[in-house]
């Protein structure tokens, strides 16, 4: 088992132009997609897959990310938004229970075609069978920061947190670790254990 504790693109554009387009190269490097294998390490036997923020949109309450990647040269992706309103999940070295878990505090939409590839990249690397695309409802996790400070995603910082999915039906039950890396903009799924890999692809498919 892993341990536990282990803007709108217009302002961009702006930006880029008031710079003399200085950072063209900088912006182009950066949203440069990756394979999302390519940091998997085989000794830790964990699949662990990172994802480069495309786009983001800000709403009163959250942020959402376009997150896409490679597989196989082909290009997958999906749609994560993320509450804006989780306080820190540990406090002085503790786990704080009180008001850290957040429902419905992350939650996963298709983008479409590049969705269902998503799914077939992630169902074969966790060794699970299925046919399916994802899912065209929203998949909604109980969210729980691994932070020792409030998570603010207007910063250029590093948030993790674990997810919970399908808390009241114990044959979809399932955890999975999200990484947000502001400064470099990815997002990283991170596998909490190999048993939640057919509950995983079974919530995003259903």
């Amino acid at each position: 088992m892993k341990k536990q504790i282990t803007y709108p693109l217009f302002f961009s554009f702006l930006f880029m132009l008031g710079c003399g387009n200085t950072n063209k190269p900088q912006q182009a490097a950066l949203m440069q997609l990756q394979d999302i294998t390519q940091r998997i390490d085989p000794e830790e036997g964990f699949i662990d897959v990172f994802l480069k923020i495309t786009d983001e949109t800000k709403t009163d309450t959250s942020h959402i990310y376009l997150a896409k990647g490679l597989y196989k040269d082909k290009t997958i992706g999906l749609a994560i938004e993320v509450n804006a309103n989780i306080p820190a999940g540990i406090v002085d070295g503790d786990i704080s229970a009180e008001g850290s878990f957040i429902p419905n505090g992350v939650k996963l939409s298709s983008i479409g075609a590049e969705s269902d590839t998503f799914i077939q990249a992630l169902a074969e690397l966790y060794g699970v069978a299925t046919t399916k695309g994802f899912t065209k409802d929203p998949v909604y996790a109980t969210a729980f920061s691994l932070n020792e400070m409030p998570v603010d995603l207007n910063q250029s910082e590093y948030y993790r947190l674990k997810l919970f999915f399908e808390e009241d039906q114990e044959e979809l039950y399932s955890e999975l670790f999200l990484n947000i890396d502001l400064a470099d903009r990815e997002l990283e799924l991170s596998e909490k254990d190999h048993d939640y890999r057919r509950p995983l692809i079974d919530v995003m498919t259903k």
